[in-house]
């Protein structure tokens, strides 16, 4: 999929990256980036200057440029969210994917969308919650619990196959057939885009407009970060089962403490995790994405993309070729590509 170029040590392949502006009609598209090889050393070592990069917009056959999700179908496909429905892409082709096959809603804007385990799809829209879509049909979970003109701000399967929604009222969860939804945590608003990160102990932690939050055992803590690390934006767990926070300043790693006192930290969630504070960033971090090899890459609401690995903090911006700074979404795919 998509083209090919051999650079030694490493290959790389271009394939999907997306950056748009959060909430903005007008948005860039763009599939780039590269893939490093399986023989590759721990981390890699290629500047973000000798990265192939290409971008596809609606000139090139990209059926909307505001694209708000990529994600990759089990068959390999990959899938897009869009301000106007999905689409798949195989490296060559756009394709419309239908929301409801037969519906009449094919032009809505799609926020989020996550693949279940038997071939179901459920799909977070931008006004009438969220769809559940399998082989025998398509059905709207959020009406039928009473949930109506849910805005989906994204969506989370978790390891025990339960679905966690954010919406523009809040964080639920559907569990058993059943929609529930957290008193904690209030409002997200639109610019919170990557708002979970389950844990290591069956917890999830979850961003909102009013901070960092974590559930267990349907328990919710609020999870103070230092007074200096800014409001939080973002948070994520990576390949490496590390805990990543993004703010509006900073990028802290929560790194779990070796604490024998079980009982406080039951009680004062945060002294179990050191807040280690891995770089600064000059605007609030949109989304963050981890490759195999312990890079982590982080996307901004106005400064492009950063990079954490060894050689430290490195940056993609539109100085550099990148067609916009505002960064929506970020994937890597079964290639490696990102």
């Amino acid at each position: 999929m998509g083209s090919s170029l051999r650079e030694s040590p490493v290959s790389l392949r271009s394939k999907a990256l997306a950056i748009a502006p959060p909430l903005v009609a007008r948005v860039l598209f763009v599939l780039a980036l590269a893939t490093i090889s399986y023989a590759s050393p721990p981390f890699s070592t290629l500047r973000l200057s000798e990265y192939q990069k290409q971008d596809w917009q609606v000139e090139d056959g990209l059926p909307e440029n505001n694209v708000r999700m990529i994600a990759q179908r089990p068959d390999g496909m990959l899938v897009l969210a869009t301000s106007s429905g999905m689409a798949t892409f195989d490296g060559q082709r756009f394709q419309s994917m239908p929301i409801e096959p037969g519906g009449l809603m094919e032009n809505e804007a799609v926020n989020a969308f996550v693949y279940g385990r038997n071939d179901d799809i459920w799909i977070g829209t931008d006004g009438r919650g969220v769809l559940h879509r399998t082989p025998s049909g398509t059905t709207n979970i959020s009406e039928q619990a009473g949930r109506l003109n849910e805005r989906v701000r994204m969506l989370n399967l978790d390891a025990r196959g339960n679905l966690w929604i954010a919406t523009q009222n809040g964080i639920e969860r559907f569990v058993n057939d059943r929609l529930e939804a957290l008193s904690a945590g209030g409002m997200i608003s639109g610019d919170i885009i990557s708002p979970f990160a389950e844990d290591n102990y069956g917890g999830m932690f979850f961003v909102t407009s009013s901070g960092l939050f974590h559930w267990e055992n349907g328990a919710v803590q609020r999870f103070p970060l230092r007074t200096s690390s800014g409001t939080p934006a973002a948070v994520f767990r990576d390949p490496q089962h590390r805990i990543w926070v993004g703010t509006t300043t900073e990028i802290l790693e929560l790194v779990p403490r070796n604490i024998g006192d079980s009982q406080n930290v039951a009680t004062n969630l945060s002294a179990g995790y050191d807040q280690v504070v891995r770089a600064s960033v000059p605007s609030p971090v949109s989304v963050m994405q981890g490759d195999v090899t312990g890079n982590l890459w982080v996307g901004t609401r106005r400064d492009g993309i950063f990079r954490i690995g060894p050689d430290g903090l490195s940056r993609w911006s539109t100085r550099d070729g990148l067609p916009d700074d505002a960064v929506r979404s970020m994937f890597l795919d079964d290639e490696r590509n990102l």
